[in-house]
């Protein structure tokens, strides 16, 4: 197997022992952590958890998101954006609060809000929020989000950056078994030249790229 992003075929294991036991694989290269594909929830279970995820619009989780759209701000300042909420869940909160800046917002969701007509569109901003953890094929989805930035737009990235191995077995955002696949600065920096992005902010979980073309 070779790695999911870079397509390195020099992989490590990681058996995870503690509870939930899995085993991990990780790129020398990339440094791209992910689950071995054969110990995923299959789509059933995994739609399932998908249902059962909290992600109301409360004070609280609007705050989650306040250094995202800071930074998002900084990157762009105008008013007429069109921008895309990319994975928004349920509840698209992040959607509905870009909306307050009169942007255009769409937004889009393979299982609550199945609207391809939106990525057959370009866009000044992309957001992905809690989305990259959970992707099955990451390459294939980064290439979609290439497609729909539009030159000099802005992706903006919320996911956790991993910790150390030994932290990492007992790190409770991995006990979400949808989550499968893990990110730190050294994959950042490879998505980033891969697709010819600058990643111009990072505090983990913000991630702002910009597209360089």
């Amino acid at each position: 197997m070779n790695c999911l992003i870079c397509q390195n075929p020099n992989l490590s294991v990681l058996d995870i022992k503690e509870k939930p036991l899995r085993r991990y694989l990780q790129c020398s290269e990339c440094r791209y952590l992910f689950m071995d594909p054969h110990q995923r929830l299959d789509l059933l279970q995994e739609s399932a958890r998908y249902s059962l995820h909290q992600n109301q619009d409360t004070l609280g989780y609007r705050k989650f998101f306040e250094p995202l759209i800071t930074f998002i701000q900084k990157y762009r300042k105008d008013d007429d954006i069109k921008a895309l909420d990319f994975g928004c869940g349920p509840e698209p909160v992040l959607a509905h609060l870009l909306a307050t800046h009169t942007w255009d917002v769409q937004v889009f969701d393979p299982q609550f809000f199945p609207y391809n007509s939106v990525l057959q569109q370009t866009y000044d901003l992309v957001a992905c929020t809690e989305v990259w953890e959970h992707l099955r094929d990451p390459l294939e989805t980064l290439r979609q989000i290439k497609s729909l930035l539009r030159s000099g737009g802005v992706l903006a990235v919320m996911t956790s950056a991993y910790p150390d191995q030994e932290k990492f077995r007992t790190w409770s955002y991995r006990r979400d078994l949808t989550h499968i696949g893990f990110f730190n600065e050294i994959t950042m920096r490879k998505i980033a030249g891969l697709f010819q992005w600058e990643l111009v902010e990072f505090k983990s979980p913000y991630w702002i790229f910009r597209d360089s073309n």
